[in-house]
C-alpha cells in the first residue's frame, strides 16, 4: 500500500490529508487542521516561519499521519501558470525549451522564477509543422522558499510542491466521466480566492484573488466595533435571527458583492479568450463559500448553475468514524490537502513539482546515502553468510577427517 500526505497552508490554518492507495477508490486515514496565528500567511507567502513550523509540528502531533514525507501546495499572487506552444522538441528537452521561452510569458525574473511543466499534447498545423503544447506553472522564489522552509523546520520532509489550484481540480472534477465542456472551481479560503477552469481535467486558467473571508470578519468587527475573534463568531451565526448577527449581515453585504464581483469578472474573461466554450457550472468549495448569500449571489451574477462539490465523495472514508455532521464540517476545506496528495488521473501527464533546485539536491543525496546504507547492509549480511557457510564446510570436513 502507498500512502501520501497533502498539505495545505492557507491563510488561517495548516492542514493535511493522508491518501492510502491500493485496489479501489483511495481510502482518506487521516486527517486534521490547526490554525494559525494572523499575519503569519499574507497572499500565500509565510511572513512568520516559526510559527508555521509550530502549528504544523502540532497538526502532525494530533493528526497521527504515518509518513512524514509531505507534497506541499502553494498559492497566491506570485504563483501563475501559463499555456506556451513549443517548436517541437524530445521530451528530454521539454523543460530546457520552456525555461528558454518563460520570459516571454512569466513576469518574474528568472533568476528568481521557479518553473515546472506538463506536456498536454501535440499540435501539428497545416503545413506539417509540429509544436508541442504545454502548461507551465511559475513560483516566485521567495514564496516557495518560504513555504519549504516552513516545513523543513516542522521536521517533515518535503517531496513535492505542486499548485493548489491543480490540487482543485485533481480532488474536483469527475475523472471518471471528464467533463467535455469548461467547468469552473472557486475555492474561497481566509485570505485568497482560487478560481480554476478546467476542461476534461486539464486547467486551462487559473486567477487568485486577494480577498476571502477574512475581509468579511474584518467587516463585521468594524461595523459592530468588536475583536476580530467575537467577529469570527458572529460570521458563523450569520441568519440566526438575533439583532447582532442581523446587523453584521448587513453590514457585510458590499464584501461579499466585490467577492462575488470579482469571480464574475474572471469568469467573464475566460469567456472572451479566442477558441474558448463557454463554461457550463460552477463548483464552490472553501470555509469562505459557505457564507450565508454567497452561492445564491454568485449564481446570480454568472447566470450558470453553481453548486457545492464533496472531496470526500471520490474516497473510501471506511478508516474513519465520520459521522454525517462531521464530514459536512470537514468537507468545504479538504479540497486541497486531498487533491495534493492524488495523482494525476492521466498517468501519461506528471503532477506540477515547483521544489527548489538545492532541495532536490538534498533529496536525491539523501536517497543515494539510503541506498548505499542499505546496500552496504545487504552485503555486509551476504559476507557473513559466506563466512558462516565456509565455517561449516571446514567443520563438516574435519569432522569427517
Amino acid at each position: 500500500m502507498q500512502q501520501v500526505v497533502g498539505l495545505d497552508i492557507g491563510t488561517s490554518a495548516v492542514r493535511a490529508a493522508e491518501l492510502e492507495f491500493g485496489s479501489g477508490a483511495p481510502k482518506l486515514v487521516a486527517f486534521g487542521q490547526v490554525g494559525l496565528p494572523p499575519g503569519a500567511i499574507v497572499d500565500g507567502e509565510v511572513k512568520d516561519i516559526p510559527a508555521v513550523a509550530d502549528a504544523i509540528r502540532r497538526l502532525w502531533h494530533n493528526g497521527r499521519f504515518a509518513s512524514d514525507a509531505v507534497v506541499v501546495g502553494i498559492a497566491g499572487l506570485r504563483v501563475i501558470t501559463r499555456e506556451l506552444d513549443l517548436p517541437w522538441v524530445p521530451d528530454g528537452e521539454v523543460d530546457s525549451a520552456v525555461h528558454f521561452q518563460s520570459e516571454e510569458v512569466i513576469p518574474f525574473p528568472a533568476d528568481k522564477t521557479i518553473l515546472s511543466t506538463q506536456l498536454l499534447g501535440d499540435n501539428t498545423a497545416e503545413d506539417g509543422t509540429k509544436t508541442r503544447h504545454d502548461l507551465v506553472a511559475a513560483a516566485h522564489q521567495e514564496l516557495d522558499y518560504g513555504v519549504v522552509a516552513a516545513v523543513q523546520e516542522a521536521g517533515l520532509n518535503v517531496e513535492g510542491v505542486d499548485l493548489v489550484s491543480s490540487a482543485l481540480v485533481r480532488a474536483l472534477a469527475d475523472s471518471d466521466h471528464p467533463s467535455e465542456e469548461p467547468e469552473a472551481i472557486v475555492s474561497v479560503g481566509a485570505g485568497l480566492t482560487v478560481v480554476v477552469v478546467h476542461q476534461e481535467g486539464r486547467p486551462q486558467f487559473v486567477r487568485t484573488i486577494g480577498m476571502g473571508g477574512s475581509e468579511v470578519t474584518a467587516t463585521i468587527a468594524a461595523a459592530l466595533d468588536l475583536p476580530q475573534a467575537d467577529a469570527e463568531g458572529i460570521k458563523l451565526r450569520l441568519g440566526d435571527g438575533s439583532a447582532q448577527a442581523q446587523a453584521a449581515e448587513y453590514a457585510v453585504q458590499s464584501s461579499i458583492q466585490a467577492l462575488v464581483g470579482e469571480i464574475r469578472s474572471s469568469i467573464q474573461y475566460f469567456a472572451s479568450l479566442p477558441g474558448r466554450a463557454p463554461i457550463v457550472r460552477v463548483f464552490v468549495t472553501g470555509g469562505g463559500s459557505l457564507l450565508r448569500g454567497f452561492t445564491q449571489q454568485l449564481q446570480a451574477q454568472v447566470r450558470i448553475p453553481v453548486q457545492a462539490v464533496s472531496p470526500l465523495a471520490r474516497l473510501n472514508v471506511s478508516a474513519l468514524d465520520l459521522q454525517p455532521e462531521q464530514a459536512a464540517a470537514i468537507d468545504p476545506v479538504l479540497a486541497a490537502p486531498i487533491g495534493l496528495a492524488l495523482p494525476e488521473a492521466n498517468s501519461a501527464v506528471r503532477n506540477f513539482n515547483l521544489v527548489p533546485p538545492e532541495v532536490l539536491q538534498r533529496l536525491f543525496l539523501r536517497k543515494v546515502q539510503r541506498y548505499t546504507i542499505l546496500g552496504a547492509a545487504a552485503v555486509g549480511v551476504l559476507l557473513v553468510a559466506f563466512g558462516a557457510l565456509n565455517f561449516l564446510r571446514v567443520h563438516n570436513a574435519e569432522s569427517g577427517v
